[in-house]
């Protein structure tokens, strides 16, 4: 049976993960409604396929990395009830996972529409958790929390949601903050959808707008600000201008980006017509230093002297060393510069444009 309003891609039309988007561009919900079927990143698929795992419990072809995110998920379930106390038994009758639910207005039109991780019911309020399995930290001020905060509201008749964002790639800690008020988050939600109904497309596009979007490759919007952009002049962009185009840079940096991502996908699944694949060998690298200066007859400090290693790796190595005796990753984050002390050494310093945030 199909729901009582627009869908795309089985998802309500203004669902609470691109209420963002409808915000900055309110013409943008027609657009992808004509785009397609989405193409599915990796890392949506595997974020879908870990939301799974979560309720069902089973780690069977998981990565080692993979089954520790969908443990940690499941632990932190445990430490708010004890009688969720394994993988196996079945969750507290007062909490729900994957739970679907609709928030309409006085008029019966649904605004929005969306299923939530874990839902806690209270006496006075209702707790939200919801996992996100990617490597940057969420803004606490997207309107996709309003959005779930509305529908609980409106779900439960409660004027107050805690909100849980999980994000164990970030964090072994997760964050929590309230959200309170109704009426508020209703009128917030309204407002946003009401843009949306104007008598043509209000298109909009930015960086942030245009990012995940699916109309992006096909919008008139779009490619009228990467042919404005192409044919500035760029030595005379007028300092109170700078800002803007230099948004527009990035913008229009990310299209190119999709078209090439988009192209490289039909070349993969067939043949396209002036264009082929070529796979190149990888760096070589000597994976065990001591091993090359064995192999090479130099000394083991010669061959060290050149030797790197990635901080980044390193500092991740470590955190999940101490996040597997009880330490966090935020904790094992912030010892790891002392213990190596002179062994650190910093690169050159990079110079970047930051925009001013509105």
């Amino acid at each position: 049976m199909n729901p009582p309003y627009e869908t795309i891609d089985g998802h309500h039309i203004n669902s609470p993960s691109r209420l963002d988007r409808r915000k900055l561009c309110p013409g943008s919900g027609p657009m992808e409604a004509q785009a397609g079927p989405e193409i599915e990143r990796p890392e949506g698929v595997e974020g879908t396929m870990l939301h799974e795992r979560v309720v069902s419990r089973d780690f069977n072809g998981l990565t080692d990395e993979q089954e520790m995110l969908v443990k940690l998920c499941i632990e932190l379930l445990h430490s708010m009830d004890g009688r969720f106390s394994d993988y196996d038994g079945p969750p507290p009758e007062w909490m729900r996972q994957e739970y679907p639910m609709e928030l309409q207005d006085g008029y019966g039109e649904v605004l929005t529409a969306g299923t939530a991780d874990v839902v806690m019911l209270f006496p006075r309020h209702v707790k939200i958790i919801d996992w996100k399995f990617g490597r940057n930290p969420v803004d606490q001020d997207s309107l996709q929390f309003v959005a779930y905060a509305a529908l609980a509201m409106a779900e439960f008749d409660r004027t107050e949601v805690e909100f849980t964002v999980f994000q164990p790639r970030v964090s072994r800690e997760p964050t929590t903050w309230t959200i309170s008020g109704r009426g508020r988050t209703l009128d917030q939600i309204h407002k946003v959808v009401e843009a949306t109904k104007g008598p043509g497309l209000n298109l909009i596009p930015s960086q942030q707008a245009c990012r995940y979007c699916k109309a992006a490759l096909t919008c008139p919007a779009v490619a009228g600000e990467a042919l404005q952009a192409a044919s500035a002049e760029v030595a005379v962009i007028p300092v109170d201008k700078a800002a803007e185009w230099y948004q527009k840079a990035q913008m229009i940096e990310a299209y190119a980006k999709r078209v090439k991502d988009e192209v490289k996908r039909m070349a993969v699944e067939g043949d396209v017509p002036g264009l082929w694949l070529e796979t190149k060998q990888g760096n070589r690298q000597a994976m065990d230093p001591m091993a090359a200066a064995e192999a090479t007859g130099m000394s083991t400090a010669d061959v060290l002297q050149v030797a790197k290693v990635s901080y980044k790796d390193l500092e991740g190595l470590y955190a999940d060393k101490q996040t597997a005796i009880g330490n966090t990753k935020k904790e094992a984050k912030a010892e790891l510069p002392g213990l190596l002390g002179d062994l650190l050494v910093r690169g050159t310093p990079k110079v970047s444009v930051v925009i001013e945030k509105e």
